[in-house]
């Protein structure tokens, strides 16, 4: 018994949650959830799937600010926008995860919105009606439903070469990149410029908290990262964002809306 006891003593507390990580791990395979799922049969747990899970959500919980500003530039209310993109984006997910079977998380894409609030709408619906494109949107929608139906797409993919999809992606996430270093969605790096058009700004400027604490975590997490540390991107995530509110360098607002008070009016305000 002193020997079991020592032995649990020199464990520490890194060995002691993994003790309790295996047990979690042992409880779950085999049981209904595990075999619907097919977690232990390509090679996962319970508790990678639960960081995993998390480390998605945090990773793409940007999108819940970032799309309604976007895209509110077009007339459409702020507030009924935050609705439909939490719920167009758990409707998604829950999709893929109970009928596809498959771990991937579903929310809008933040290269198309921008498309649409800027380049087909316009600012404030000034080239084009707001009401005419989301209808536009809608017909591109029932044709994606259709050809994922009748197992069309990927007939489409075969159209495009390899390389110009790898390059679309590429793009997305330099562009995505691009928002997290703006002023208004990120860490206030660069800003636009009447003649070079992007600009780097000086790291004392206005919002220099935000953008010290952005340099100071992002060097965090590619630390993390070199260490291996599975959990790298979640916990800086979380400390930056912990961190900004208590020195105030994210001003938040409000933490919930009431989307309900919308109806009615379409969630649409005329320019």
């Amino acid at each position: 018994m002193a020997e079991v006891a020592e032995a649990e003593f020199n464990i520490g507390a890194k060995g002691k949650k993994q003790l309790v990580d295996n047990k979690m791990d042992t409880m779950f395979r085999g049981s209904k959830v595990d075999n619907y799922f097919k977690v232990s049969q390509r090679g996962s747990n319970l508790t990678t799937e639960i960081r995993a899970g998390i480390t998605t959500f945090l990773t793409a919980a940007y999108i819940m600010a970032v799309n309604p500003n976007i895209l509110s530039t077009t007339g459409l209310k702020f507030e009924g926008l935050v609705f439909a993109t939490a719920g167009s984006s758990c409707i998604a997910t829950l999709i893929m995860a109970l009928w596809a079977n498959l771990p991937f998380g579903l929310w809008p894409g933040m290269g198309m919105n921008a498309y649409f609030a800027y380049t087909i709408v316009g600012f404030k619906g000034g080239q084009n009606s707001v009401k005419k494109v989301m209808f536009a949107v809608t017909i591109e929608g029932v044709i994606f439903i259709l050809m994922s139906l009748f197992d069309l797409r990927r007939y489409v993919f075969k159209v495009f070469p390899t390389w110009m999809m790898k390059a679309t992606m590429a793009g997305i996430g330099l562009f995505l990149a691009f928002i997290g270093l703006q002023a208004g969605n990120g860490i206030d790096i660069v800003r636009d410029h009447p003649a070079v058009l992007v600009d780097l700004v000086t790291l004392t400027g206005e919002h220099f908290l935000r953008t010290w604490i952005g340099i100071a975590f992002f060097c965090l997490m590619s630390l993390l990262i070199l260490l291996r540390v599975r959990a790298a991107v979640m916990i800086v995530i979380l400390l930056s964002a912990i961190l900004s509110w208590i020195l105030n360098a994210a001003a938040v607002e409000q933490f919930t809306y009431k989307p309900m008070c919308c109806l009615g009016s379409v969630s649409y305000t005329e320019p």
